[in-house]
């Protein structure tokens, strides 16, 4: 699987900041008939593999983002919570455009 989010646009980024406001959510799926097949201990397995996939998957790309030498800029209290509240604005924006 290749993570979205680590793309050849990232190498022209130079910093990334922080605190996230935006995180894309990684969906697997199984069909419901085979699903309600599965024990609880079956389906209990196949979501810690998930959740264990998606773990994995992040410390996958922090590595690329940071060998692409991108840098954090970490926002702190006022400053992180006025750029928290202005990308919350901007989201909205864009989902009624």
């Amino acid at each position: 699987m290749v993570y979205r989010g680590v793309t050849a646009s990232n190498r022209s980024a130079k910093y990334r900041i922080q605190p996230n406001f935006c995180q894309t959510n990684t969906v697997e799926t199984i069909n419901l008939s085979i699903w309600k097949l599965l024990n609880q201990a079956q389906k209990n397995l196949l979501n810690r593999m998930a959740i264990g996939f998606i773990d994995a998957e992040r410390l996958r790309a922090e590595k690329i983002i940071k060998k692409q030498g991108i840098k954090d800029t970490v926002l702190k209290g006022a400053a992180a919570a006025k750029y928290l509240q202005r990308t919350e604005i901007a989201v909205q924006i864009s989902r009624s455009a």
